[in-house]
């Protein structure tokens, strides 16, 4: 299977995450994945529209990621299809994720190579380079995108840091 015929959905409700998911990918060689920003949409449109792989925040206004899981797998259910469902979250347990019908867990924030691995994994698709895990990336950036870029790397941080501190008091 072709990178670029890939079909990936990506439920994530924060913008500057959508942002450095659609980077990683880029940088990976696959198309840009089709964003949601909650649950509720993932599922509509996983009923609609067949994915090669979905990744799922876990913590989304109007239906959360768990329970967009569950009823995507029950939308399976008797079909013979099974979409693989990756679980994305700051703060949440792997076991939680799996018994929720996901197919693996990641914590944020994802690196390039656990996206890259997740893909190779679930999908007939080679490794993009198997270093990546070893050797870091050092990407060509654009000066004038530097500032803003500094930004959402700000923004993602400060979330981040919140959804650990709602994860530790849970």
């Amino acid at each position: 299977m072709r990178k670029q015929d890939i079909s990936i959905l990506c439920a994530e409700d924060e913008p500057s995450l959508q942002h450095v998911f659609a980077s990683q990918l880029h940088a990976l060689g696959y198309k840009k994945p089709e964003f949601v920003t909650n649950g509720l949409m993932a599922v509509k449109l996983a009923k609609q529209k067949r994915f090669d792989i979905i990744f799922m925040d876990l913590r989304m206004p109007e239906l959360d990621g768990i329970s967009a899981t569950q009823r995507i797998r029950e939308g399976e259910a008797g079909t013979g299809s099974r979409v693989p469902i990756v679980g994305l979250s700051a703060y949440s347990r792997r076991q939680n994720c799996l018994e929720a019908g996901m197919d693996e867990y990641l914590q944020k924030p994802v690196l390039l190579y656990q996206v890259d691995e997740m893909l190779t994994r679930f999908l007939d698709v080679a490794p993009e380079a198997s270093k990546l895990r070893d050797e870091p990336v050092k990407p060509k950036i654009d000066s004038t995108l530097l500032e803003k870029s500094n930004e959402r790397l700000i923004s993602i941080q400060k979330k981040i840091d919140e959804l650990r501190k709602m994860g530790e008091s849970e």
